[in-house]
């Protein structure tokens, strides 16, 4: 028996865009643990179209925040250990609350995360280390 979960959603997209609202229970992150505050605002992403039948629809998409990579300072350990990372992760708060505040005074920092990767600039053989800052 074919249900409605085993049935893909599909939209044409015709036009998308975003709005900041308050968050909702059980549905957005309400609460920023890395920052230890309450979320005012969080993205929604809007996205107008048509289905393959015709019809028009407008979707809501909540959860899908925005970020940037920074690039991880060579002076910091390669395998940082749980307080290692702690340290780090605050000294990367501190460095964009600084250049955050002046532009958004609202703006939370939801998570930092180590990830691996090339930089797009340039050509480079190797992976580099960089925080994933997302907003």
């Amino acid at each position: 028996m074919v249900t409605l979960r085993d049935v893909p959603f599909t939209i044409r997209i015709v036009s998308l865009d975003y709005y900041m609202a308050p968050p909702i229970p059980h549905l957005d992150f309400c609460f920023s643990s890395l920052e230890g505050t309450t979320v005012d605002q969080v993205p929604v992403i809007r996205i107008f179209g048509s289905t393959p039948a015709g019809q028009k629809a407008c979707v809501h998409v909540h959860r899908a925040f925005p970020y940037f990579y920074v690039p991880y300072d060579e002076s910091f350990p390669t395998t940082p250990n749980e307080g290692e990372w702690a340290m780090c992760s605050a000294v990367c708060l501190r460095r964009m609350a600084l250049a955050i505040e002046a532009a958004a005074p609202r703006q939370v920092v939801h998570a930092l995360q180590l990830v691996r990767g090339r930089p797009f600039y340039g050509y480079h053989l190797q992976e580099q280390l960089f925080i994933k800052v997302v907003l």
